[in-house]
């Protein structure tokens, strides 16, 4: 359950439509809300299984980081798609998370929180960076799962097309293979076309899909059904 000052929160959110600036105060109000310094939002295609890290909150700034992967490589990222509940690990060093991932991000207590869009998952939350002398019991759990499946409700209301998008034959081949997690070089070979041509695809049709990145573009497109 939320309490009214965070329900508050969320229904004044209802008015951004920019999903960027959504998703900065989305992840500002988890980092305020709950004892969390840390929160990252990252995408996630059931196609291709690949989930990429989209933006990180953590303390005052909104730092640069870097996470592609496979989640059948990621235990519990696939638990919690599969099973479409949160995942909590207490002890990062003691349990299956990659060390890579352990040592990148300094993790210790972390969550894992799925989110819906269409009956699918789309995306995942990781809260980090516990700050609370008391352990994250069942009820602060529920409260961070609510929070989300409410603000990813908003979220995902910015991200529904607002006019028809008409992408090129060669556009959607290149975010068809970007969303099947091949880089410009297999693409370029799959296509029998340069790299460079395959660097100029993906710009125009993250201008024409309105977004700032092929990761989002990617994103954009899945969810506008112009690929699978």
């Amino acid at each position: 359950m939320l309490d009214q000052q965070i329900k508050r929160y969320l229904t004044n959110l209802q008015d951004i439509s920019d999903r960027n600036e959504i998703t900065k105060k989305i992840l500002e109000g988890a980092q305020y809300f709950f004892p969390f310094s840390r929160v990252t939002i990252l995408t996630f295609s059931p196609i291709n299984f690949i989930t990429e890290l989209f933006l990180t909150k953590e303390k005052d700034t909104f730092p640069s980081h870097h996470l592609r992967d496979d989640i059948r490589n990621l235990p519990y990222f696939l638990e919690a798609a599969i099973k479409e509940k949160t995942v909590y690990i207490i002890n990062a060093k003691k349990s299956q998370t990659p060390i890579r991932y352990i040592e990148q991000f300094n993790l210790c207590t972390y969550l894992i929180v799925p989110l819906r869009y269409a009956n699918t998952i789309g995306g995942f939350i990781v809260l980090d960076q516990y700050e609370n002398s008391h352990p994250c019991n069942h009820q602060m759990v529920q409260s961070i799962e609510s929070y989300f499946l409410l603000s990813g409700k908003l979220l995902y209301s910015t991200m529904l097309p607002k006019q028809f998008i008409s992408l090129s034959k060669r556009e959607t081949e290149v975010l068809q293979q970007s969303a099947y997690g091949y880089s410009n070089k297999e693409i370029s070979n799959l296509l029998e076309i340069s790299e460079f041509t395959v660097r100029d695809y993906v710009t125009s049709a993250v201008k024409k899909l309105n977004v700032c990145n092929r990761t989002q573009a990617v994103a954009e497109a899945l969810r506008q059904g112009l690929i699978q």
